[in-house]
C-alpha cells in the first residue's frame, strides 16, 4: 500500500522512460495476486493520506465507522491508465490472496511467510510477445 500511495507505479514508468526512453503506450502491464479489495482494511489515517488521490474514490469503500476497503489492483489501474497505459494493455488476475486459501498464499491470513515472485521484462523496440 504504501507504494501506492507514493506513487511507485508513475515513478516505475518515468524511470523506463528516463532510462530506455519507453513511452507508457508501448508497456503491458499484468497486475498479479493481491490482497482484494473484499478484505484490505485501512483505518482513518490511511484513509486521510491517500482521499486526495484521483484514484482513491474509485478504488476505496466504506468498510465501518473510521474504516475502509481498499482495491490496490484498481487504484494502481488508476495510476497506469492516468500514465498513458492503454486500457486494453492492462491485464489484472482476478482473486484475493487472502480469502482464497486453496489459491494464494498470504501472510496476513496464515501469519507465516511464504513466497511469491513478480517479473519485469524490457523487450527490444518494437518487439512484443
Amino acid at each position: 500500500m504504501a507504494g501506492v500511495a507514493a506513487g511507485v507505479v508513475p515513478a516505475a514508468l518515468a524511470a523506463l522512460r528516463r532510462a530506455f526512453g519507453t513511452a507508457p503506450a508501448q508497456c503491458l502491464a499484468t497486475l498479479g495476486p493481491a490482497i482484494g479489495g473484499c478484505c484490505y482494511e485501512v483505518d482513518a489515517p490511511v484513509a486521510r493520506a491517500m482521499e486526495g488521490a484521483p484514484w482513491w474514490p474509485d478504488a476505496a469503500g466504506a468498510a465501518g465507522p473510521g474504516k475502509w476497503y481498499l482495491d490496490l489492483r484498481r487504484a494502481v489501474r488508476a495510476q497506469l491508465r492516468a500514465a498513458g497505459l492503454p486500457r486494453d494493455q492492462i491485464e489484472v488476475v482476478p482473486g484475493c490472496t487472502r480469502c482464497q486459501p486453496d489459491v494464494f498464499f498470504s501472510y496476513r491470513r496464515e501469519r507465516a511467510t511464504g513466497r511469491m515472485a513478480a517479473c519485469i521484462r524490457l523487450c527490444e523496440r518494437g518487439q512484443r510477445e
